[in-house]
């Protein structure tokens, strides 16, 4: 029987940090993104956009922090979360993360890739999204 090694990251269900071209990732699905992304040539930015949820506020005197989402890759026309198994909290900033781009008229596709099936799917509707614009 294989023996199952402890996560480094705490966050993500048996995610293996890497580092590639001096960016540390936090699992290898993130890594596989990245080099489909460049190998497409799709500019996209790493862990660079945070998304406030839902704002500070204080309740009866007591600070409650922000809910804040910080997705894998933005693009300029989409944005890619790789969760390979998601954590308790990621069903209901989901849902919030969604919200957000519904009431702000965000156009991005929001895509969420669990495998690198999934990855080169995604890869290859975001390039058909884009030469089927670039025609008109």
């Amino acid at each position: 029987m294989k023996k199952r090694t402890k996560s480094t990251n705490k966050k993500i269900k048996n995610a293996q940090p890497n580092i590639y071209d001096n960016i540390k990732f936090r699992s290898k699905l993130e890594t596989y993104t990245y080099k489909k992304l460049k190998e497409a040539q799709i500019n996209a930015e790493y862990e660079q956009h945070r998304f406030e949820l839902l704002p500070a506020f204080t309740f009866l005197g007591k600070k409650i922090r922000p809910i804040t989402y910080l997705p894998d890759f933005v693009g300029d026309t989409f944005i890619i979360e790789c969760k390979g198994f998601g954590n308790d909290t990621w069903p209901i900033r989901e849902k919030l993360f969604k919200y957000k781009l519904f009431i702000t008229n965000d156009t991005r596709q929001f895509y969420v890739v669990k495998n690198q099936k999934e990855v080169d799917s995604c890869i290859n509707q975001i390039k058909y999204n884009y030469e089927s614009n670039s025609i008109k």
